[in-house]
């Protein structure tokens, strides 16, 4: 996977304004220049897709040879719900849309807030009626576009015959965290994402920008073996064993469907967890480390979310 961390801070990027519904702010540039960079943002649909996973509570998938390569984690002493999984919007949930323009290099922050739930099915009654409670989520992301050049446009052929003025040049992984800095208990440090057998790639930040190459995101192809490895700390102190689930959402993992699947990483003994997937299908898309507090998936009730979870985007070539 061929990152290149690029030279910007995200610290110096415009903060999201409070957010309301849809909205967006360019402190320069005109209204046509804001949307002509969010429309150049959705040839990226592993970035641009806002409600990661499945929707509603699903079972975490079984390995199989067309979607996964190595073991899963076996259960141990915590519950496996039969069933779970998000409902971001199911009460509201608001965006803002941040356009900052620096000479030829326009600056993008999308922050969403997500007043949802949280579904678990922890009865094994055959009976699929998941308890909900509440999911107050936020995500965060980042990218910058520059504009195009004249050697540009004879590098990158008009994708659609419009006219583009505006190529991406960095994106950063998206971050999912409690609302509330008191619920954020679970904390990803770390991801190492290697292909194959070449040396992993290291994200330590969420907000770091990663450079885009030929005008996409990183790349890989169908047939190749990712190895995905999650450094987590939880301090929620519920003292359950283990105290933390980590699992791994992947698409392109099947050669006839597009559909998320959930696979339970297996827990290696020092803080980290690990899984490997195998791409199926060439394409846009995004995989996601999700990082949750035992007692939130054994609880059908009350109010103790605690999760974090990190969208990383790539495209399989074909």
């Amino acid at each position: 996977m061929r990152y290149r961390v690029l030279a910007v801070s995200a610290l110096a990027m415009a903060g999201a304004a409070a957010c309301s519904s849809d909205t967006t702010t360019a402190p320069a540039g005109t209204a046509g220049q804001q949307q002509a960079v969010l429309q150049e943002l959705t040839a990226f649909p592993g970035w641009t897709e806002d409600n990661a996973g499945a929707d509603g509570a699903v079972a975490t998938a079984a390995a199989d040879a067309s979607m996964s390569v190595g073991p899963l984690s076996a259960d141990v002493a915590s519950i496996q719900p039969l069933s779970w999984g998000r409902r971001r919007c199911a009460n509201s949930c608001t965006q803002d849309k941040s356009v900052e323009f620096r000479n030829d290099s326009a600056f993008v922050t999308v922050v969403w807030t997500f007043d949802g739930q949280f579904l678990t099915d922890t009865t094994p009654d055959f009976i699929h009626n998941p308890g909900s409670k509440p999911l107050r989520e936020t995500m965060t992301r980042h990218a910058v576009l520059v504009r195009k050049t004249d050697h540009d446009a004879d590098q990158d052929p008009d994708r659609s015959g419009r006219h583009h003025d505006w190529r991406v040049a960095a994106l950063s992984v998206s971050n999912y965290q409690a609302v509330d800095p008191a619920n954020r208990t679970v904390k990803i440090d770390s991801l190492e994402v290697g292909i194959g057998n070449h040396p992993p790639a290291i994200i330590t930040n969420p907000d770091s920008l990663y450079g885009v190459m030929g005008n996409h995101v990183p790349d890989m192809e169908p047939d190749d073996t990712i190895t995905v490895t999650a450094f987590v700390t939880n301090t929620t102190g519920t003292d359950l064993t283990p105290p933390t689930r980590v699992f791994l959402h992947v698409r392109n993992s099947s050669a006839v469907s597009d559909g998320w699947r959930r696979i339970l990483m297996t827990d290696n003994g020092d803080g980290s967890w690990t899984s490997r997937w195998r791409v199926r299908r060439a394409g846009f898309g995004r995989f996601l480390v999700d990082a949750l507090d035992s007692e939130t998936l054994q609880t059908e009730h009350g109010d103790d979310y605690r999760a974090n979870l990190w969208a990383v985007p790539y495209r399989a070539l074909q």
